[in-house]
């Protein structure tokens, strides 16, 4: 009878240790897109491709990770922004590149940025910089760019 009643008072025990705490779960940090230089929104726009003056509204920057970037720390931010020109006046064409903070290449990030800009056009389906292009777009970085363009 005592070992019964032993066994019992362990079995309680652990079932005990069992249960659930009040902790909130943990939530993932807050993305805070920057405004990027008005330098760098410049030179994208110099590469737009679209009949007419096209222009970009509402750019805004984040880092690229670094387990994204090239072993010289390129690129070092994605930039999105709505692209605005004739036939394009909605605030739906969101497109984004990635390049570094101040002067260096650009590179078309997503079908929008390639089929409006000359950024990137190098990228064919196949080659490795369309593969690296895959790449970028596969960081969470990249769709929270998109995200606070579209905001």
């Amino acid at each position: 009878m005592t070992r019964l009643l032993g066994a019992l008072l362990i079995i309680l025990i652990v079932a005990g240790c069992g249960g659930t705490t009040d902790e909130p779960e943990a939530q993932a940090p807050e993305v805070v897109c920057s405004t990027p230089d008005p330098v760098v929104v410049s030179s994208i726009e110099q590469g737009l491709t679209m009949s007419g003056a096209g222009s970009l509204t509402g750019a805004k920057s984040l880092d690229v990770p670094p387990e994204f970037q090239n072993s010289a720390g390129w690129p070092e931010i994605f930039v999105a922004a709505d692209i605005d020109g004739p036939g394009m006046e909605g605030s739906d064409e969101i497109a984004v590149w990635a390049t570094s903070d101040g002067y260096g290449p650009i590179w078309a990030i997503d079908e929008m940025a390639r089929e409006f800009s000359d950024w990137g056009t190098g990228a064919q389906p196949g080659s490795e910089a369309r593969e690296a292009q895959d790449l970028l777009r596969s960081s969470e970085a990249y769709d929270d760019v998109r995200d606070c363009a579209d905001g």
